[in-house]
């Protein structure tokens, strides 16, 4: 493909409708090659990064694609297109609150915006708000009764809030015309066999396993053949009874009645058996033998009884608690991953990381065991009644269930628990929908987790709705608090979720707290764990590291840890699925050695170990110093630069030194650079380490102040967490000290200083301005003064910098000025700068008045009907 310039609308049209043809005939491999050319060509053009991100996400390339779409909104940041995929790529990463910030942004600007909408649907749905989820899955509907995602996840509200079977059933059919995903398989055979439409199920089951037959969802659809062969040749009377409720026969015709259930279990059988002759080798698909006594057990009204019994509970379960997941009732819930004490405090030690956490638990244990030896050399009783209940405070993917499981059995060897099974609940198993269902389905859980540990993950959402709320999760915590109290010697409970939350929620009840009498801390892992954890993850894929590997893990892995709830092995489980998937997808089925398909490289996680930082810098600053004018600015950011750098060569040589505060205040008048500098500078910042991300959040005053009492502090917090690792520049910033005592942006500097010292390795706060205004507020808000360092004034342009502002402006579209022309914008920008006032535009007003000029040229070139491409091109004097 042959494109002169695709910042013209007609050629990228031209251009995205290929790159289109190509994906939709998967060939990603020329999608992604082109793509990348073309950038090379046209860097800041927003469309072909979101080109490229749209491949990748095709090729479920989330990580890549979530970097292609922030340099995409880095050039056009409110464009909903853009931030409506993102969100749905970090919702892909397990990145909840990114993906409901972004989603939520592109939902406000368009409110039709279908990703936006359903990546908040599936947000609400995964947080088991399933009200709210059902109303963005019907909201996507309407817009697009065709659209294979809002279907889906309709279908997902509907299992989620225990919809009829049938109704589901539909919904699911529909899905499957339109797409496809790896569940929707699998939900259509679950729901097939619920129904009891047990053919329609086998032909589901055996087309999964011709198409997909080594795929986990081969291994379910085996289940469900051998579940179903196993109803055919034990249960004939029940299954007679179900296919004769569901066809259309006369009752008064038993011989047509018989005729055709024989037909229907003929077909059922032969479907079965077509399935085994496939050779499918599966352990679940192996045909029973025949057994003699087979209908003498089908006589038997008992067991007939017990399978009926059964099969209603099922449905009861799951229509009682809105199939939100059933708690864990069976046998094997008491079997233990331990044979001895020794051996779980030994898996115990064998845990990465996790000092704290261990250290707590050996306490503990010391503690059982002086109890235990105290009773019996003096001869007296225990104490009894003695609970251990537990709040487990940190970040997802700290370890927190794996550690679960080894207390019940650590508590089960020494005498606390009679079973130490672990149940493992979260909201939506235990919260009812209605008045009275919350308290049984609580106790449900209770009686299934007495002897052992009830572990309740994100604990706090059990009182999201507040003090005086409706919600019925408080109706959850009163009898938990209570069971904990009556039945304090007979089960452990431990509630599990992020520390802020899971503090407020003690602070909320103090029943609660005063019976949650063990707090465990677990931090988030450190780099070198992280790589530990990476290693054993990939050693269970035969796959392995080398020092280059290890070094980009941690590169990559470093982005994510500035977020405040990183989700530490969640995170490095996924860098590292990433990688496996990039060699896979470098490789393919090319012939390489047995090292290169065991060995991860740098190059499979994307990182350039050859880069060099120095190199980088240098590269930026040379931008900083492409940019017109601004001698005094260059300076002092150099020389902020230069301080780093010592800094860093003191640090080197074991020489003590404080760390340098980089928050600024750019004070000028508007158009002179200051955004543009501050985007450079966060660049800069991440190519020498200071920041992980680099990227920059542009608010205003609009972004961070609410309209009511109680609104800012959270929607300034929420704003500050995005920036995160790059750069928080808040415009205006004069603004936020409002004008009288009552103003709500006062609340918001509140929150920014604290932020400013609690968090400043985490980001770098610009704030931009008038000089005077900014002077002012710094003297009105010592708070402010004492943590920014550095005050950098931006100088209005002169006249012959204005000048070569506008010649850059033309030479980036291909124009050429006359002479006629220059002479008369030197004087035009003569006089603007000689009279110029406070409000003077600077660099605004140039392409205020390249806009203009471009008009006039169109103007007269269609008027004269020009088409010589070098006069197409050029302004005269009539244009300017």
């Amino acid at each position: 493909m042959d494109y002169t310039n695709l910042h013209d609308k007609k050629q990228f049209d031209k251009f995205q409708n290929e790159i289109q043809q190509f994906n939709n005939n998967c060939n990603y491999n020329k999608s992604t090659t082109i793509l990348l050319e073309s950038i090379k060509c046209f860097e800041d053009h927003p469309g072909l990064h979101y080109l490229l991100a749209l491949t990748y996400y095709k090729c479920k390339e989330y990580l890549k694609a979530t970097e292609c779409l922030k340099t995409a909104i880095y050039y056009d940041e409110n464009n909903n297109k853009y931030l409506g995929l993102i969100g749905c790529c970090f919702f892909q990463i397990n990145d909840f609150e990114s993906a409901y910030n972004y989603a939520r942004k592109a939902y406000e600007i368009d409110n039709y915006n279908l990703d936006a909408i359903i990546t908040l649907g599936k947000i609400e749905l995964f947080r088991h708000n399933y009200d709210e989820a059902l109303q963005y899955a019907t909201l996507a509907v309407e817009i697009d009764s065709d659209n294979f995602k809002a279907i889906r996840l309709l279908s997902k509200c509907y299992i989620a809030q225990g919809e009829d079977e049938s109704e589901i059933l539909s919904v699911l059919n529909k899905a499957k015309t339109l797409g496809n995903d790896d569940e929707l398989d699998y939900d259509i055979i679950k729901f097939l066999y619920i129904n009891g439409e047990y053919f329609e199920c086998l032909k589901e089951c055996k087309k999964s396993i011709v198409e997909n037959s080594d795929s986990y969802i081969a291994q379910k659809a085996a289940k469900y053949v051998s579940k179903i062969y196993e109803k055919v040749m034990k249960s004939r009377a029940r299954m007679s009874r179900e296919l004769e409720l569901g066809s259309e026969i006369d009752g008064n015709n038993e011989s047509n009645s018989k005729e055709e259930f024989h037909i229907t279990e003929s077909k059922v059988k032969s479907s079965i058996d077509d399935i085994i002759d496939m050779g499918f080798k599966n352990e679940d698909l192996e045909k029973p033998k025949e057994d003699k006594s087979i209908d003498k057990d089908v006589k038997n009204e008992e067991e007939l009884e017990k399978t009926t019994d059964r099969h209603k509970k099922i449905k009861d379960n799951k229509k009682s608690s809105s199939n939100r997941g059933e708690l864990e009732t069976e046998e094997n819930n008491e079997s233990r991953n331990s044979k001895s004490l020794e051996e779980a405090l030994s898996k115990l030690d064998s845990l990465i990381g996790l000092d704290n956490v261990k250290t707590e638990i050996k306490r503990i244990v010391q503690l059982i065991k002086y109890e235990n030896n105290r009773a019996n050399v003096l001869g007296i009783e225990k104490g009894s009644n003695q609970s251990y209940h537990f709040a487990f405070l940190g970040n997802p993917g700290t370890g927190k269930t794996t550690v679960a499981r080894l207390i019940g059995d650590i508590f089960y060897y020494l005498g606390i628990l009679e079973k130490g099974q672990l149940v493992e609940v979260d909201r939506s198993v235990i919260v009812g929908r209605f008045i009275g269902e919350t308290a049984k389905l609580t106790k449900k859980a209770i009686d299934n987790a007495m002897g052992g540990i009830l572990f309740i993950d994100e604990a706090y959402s059990l009182s999201k709705g507040g003090e005086g709320s409706n919600d019925y999760g408080s109706e959850a915590i009163e009898v938990l608090i209570k069971a904990m109290e009556d039945n304090r010697d007979k089960f452990t409970v431990i509630l599990a979720g992020y520390t802020k939350e899971m503090r407020n929620l003690m602070k909320s009840n103090p029943g609660l707290k005063s019976r949650i009498n063990l707090d465990i801390e677990f931090e988030d892992y450190k780099d070198y764990e992280l790589v530990k954890i990476a290693k054993s993850m990939a050693s269970g894929d035969y796959y392995i590291f080398n020092e280059d590997s290890e070094k980009a893990f941690l590169e990559k892995i470093k982005i994510e840890q500035v977020d405040e709830n990183f989700a530490n092995a969640r995170v490095a489980r996924n860098i590292l699925e990433a990688a496996i998937r990039e060699k896979a997808f470098r490789i393919g089925d090319s012939e390489v050695s047995k090292e290169e398909l065991v060995t991860l490289t740098s190059e499979d996680f994307g990182i350039n170990l050859e880069f060099n930082a120095r190199n980088k810098m240098e590269e930026l600053q040379g931008e900083l110093d492409n940019l017109v004018g601004l001698s005094d600015v260059k300076n002092i950011i150099k020389g902020i630069l230069n301080t780093l750098e010592l800094q860093h060569r003191k640090k080197e040589m074991g020489i003590e030194c404080e760390d340098i505060s980089l928050n600024m205040i750019f004070s000028g008048n508007p158009g002179t650079g200051k955004t543009t500098v501050a985007r450079i500078i966060g660049k800069i910042l991440k190519a020498i380490g200071i920041l992980k991300k680099g990227h920059m959040v542009e608010v205003t005053r609009s972004d961070l102040v609410g309209e009511y009492v109680g609104q800012t502090a959270p929607k300034t917090l929420n704003k500050i967490k995005e920036a995160y690792g790059g750069v928080l520049f808040i415009d205006e910033a004069y603004s936020l000290n409002g004008s009288g005592s009552n103003d709500f942006g006062r609340e918001a500097i509140a929150t920014l200083i604290k932020e400013m010292e609690d968090n400043r390795d985490k980001l770098v706060v610009i704030m931009a301005g008038y000089t005077r205004e900014m002077k002012g507020l710094l003297d009105l808000n010592p708070g402010i003064e004492s943590r920014v360092k550095f005050t950098v004034e931006f100088s209005d342009y002169k006249s012959d910098e204005l000048m070569e502002i506008f010649q850059g402006l033309c030479k980036k579209e291909s124009y050429e000025l006359s002479e006629e022309a220059k002479e008369e914008l030197d004087s035009i920008f003569q006089v603007q700068y000689e009279n110029k006032d406070k409000n003077f535009g600077n660099g605004r007003l140039v392409r205020k008045y390249f806009e203009n000029v471009k008009m006039k040229q169109a103007d007269r070139v269609i008027k004269d009907d020009i088409r010589v491409k070098e006069e197409i091109l050029k302004i005269i004097f009539e244009d300017v």
